[in-house]
């Protein structure tokens, strides 16, 4: 009844939603995952028919449209659902509770929800090569396609939310890393003139500059008098 290579299509379990015209025939092909079987319907003059296993069964319009009807249903529950794991993950990450398992959390509702825009985008285009073919049937699928417009922005302002929980996941960490990196800063530099006075008193020496039995204490008063200036001028240099 079909081409080799559409039955491939239709057999093939990762294949996508397609409408393909022929002189013969017309073929539509619905897919909801990548995972399980996709329902075929071929259309030949006023009649149709159902892929069944490895048969084509003669069917019914109304049958037809319930398989269309339960691909805009699966495609509106699943919405839903990752819309509800995305309102999750941003209470998560908005108030800074997120742990170390956050990105794989994120990342697996991302390549979710990639797959089910990339199906839905595909059915949505099958569904109107359809229409636009079958004329009479425009009045019947109206509202359908209306309904996977209305899914289709939906999908593309929750993946912008998506974008949205990552770039801010970034800045977190990018501030958290700042900051330690300035804790850093502040102990090092707290910590680095008085190896440099131990350093200079503990060598061996007799003679030297400030070696004496005040030298300790006019260095430690040098360098309290050097760290309230340089205070001074950074915040002053802020403000």
């Amino acid at each position: 009844m079909i081409n080799d290579e559409h039955r491939k299509k239709l057999e093939k379990v990762s294949s996508r939603s397609g409408y393909f015209s022929t002189e013969n025939y017309k073929l539509l092909i619905i897919s909801t995952d990548f995972h399980s079987q996709n329902a075929g319907f071929v259309f030949l003059g006023d009649e149709i028919f159902e892929k069944v296993q490895d048969k084509f069964i003669k069917t019914d319009f109304a049958k037809f449209k319930k398989a269309v009807d339960d691909a805009l249903g699966y495609f509106k529950t699943t919405l839903d659902k990752y819309e509800e794991e995305v309102i999750n993950i941003e209470n998560v990450i908005y108030k800074n509770k997120f742990d170390s398992g956050f990105l794989s959390v994120y990342f697996k509702l991302k390549r979710n929800f990639s797959l089910l825009a990339i199906l839905h985008e595909y059915f949505m285009v099958a569904l109107n090569d359809f229409v636009d073919e079958f004329n009479g049937y425009k009045k019947e699928f109206k509202n359908d396609i209306q309904s996977l417009k209305r899914i289709d922005k939906i999908i593309d302002d929750t993946s912008s939310r998506l974008s949205i929980i990552f770039s801010y996941y970034n800045s977190i960490k990018d501030q958290k890393h700042s900051k330690n990196l300035y804790i850093l800063t502040m102990i090092s530099a707290f910590f680095l003139p008085l190896n440099l006075i131990t350093g200079f008193f503990g060598m061996n020496t007799g003679d030297m500059f400030l070696s004496g039995a005040n030298g300790t204490v006019m260095v430690f008063i040098a360098m309290i008098f050097f760290i309230a200036i340089s205070m001074f001028w950074l915040f002053k240099f802020k403000k």
